[in-house]
C-alpha cells in the first residue's frame, strides 16, 4: 500500500510545473508596471536610447519547460521592476526544465518603431493565450 501511495505521489507531482523569477538589479528599478513588457530575442536590432535596468532570468520546469512560460517569467520580472522591455533575450529549451535570460530595460526616447509585422486587434500569437508579441527576426510571420 505504501508503495502505491509513493508511486502516485510521484506520478501527481509530474504533472506539475513550476516557473520561477530572478533579477539582478544593475540600474534604478522603477514602480511596477501593469503593462506587459515586449521581449526582443537576441539578434534583434534596436535603438540604443535605453537604459539598462536588471538582467532577468525565468526557469520553467516540469510543464512549464517551454518558451511560453520562461518568455512570461522575463516579461513579469520586468514588469515588477518598472521596464518597458526585455532585450537580447536568450532562451534555452530541454525536456524537463527550459530558461530564459534577457536585459530589462526602459526606453529613454520612447518605444522603437514595432519590427514585427502589425496583427488585426485581438489576434493571438500562436504560442501565447494573452496575444503577447515576440520580436524574432528568424521567425517567419503568422498571418
Amino acid at each position: 500500500m505504501r508503495r502505491a501511495l509513493i508511486a502516485l505521489a510521484w506520478v501527481a507531482c509530474a504533472a506539475c510545473g513550476s516557473t520561477s523569477t530572478f533579477h539582478v538589479v544593475t540600474g534604478t528599478p522603477g514602480r511596477p508596471t501593469r503593462v506587459d513588457p515586449r521581449v526582443y530575442l537576441e539578434g534583434a536590432s534596436l535603438p540604443s536610447d535605453y537604459t539598462e535596468v536588471a538582467i532577468v532570468q525565468a526557469i520553467g520546469r516540469g510543464t512549464h519547460a517551454d518558451l511560453e512560460h520562461v518568455v512570461e517569467g522575463v516579461r513579469a520580472e520586468a514588469a515588477t521592476l518598472g521596464c518597458d522591455a526585455v532585450i537580447a533575450t536568450h532562451a534555452d529549451s530541454g525536456q524537463t526544465q527550459s530558461s530564459a535570460v534577457g536585459v530589462a530595460v526602459r526606453w529613454t526616447a520612447g518605444p522603437p518603431p514595432a519590427s514585427a509585422p502589425a496583427r488585426a486587434a485581438g489576434a493571438a500569437v500562436p504560442w501565447s493565450p494573452q496575444g503577447s508579441t515576440v520580436v524574432a527576426p528568424w521567425a517567419t510571420p503568422q498571418p
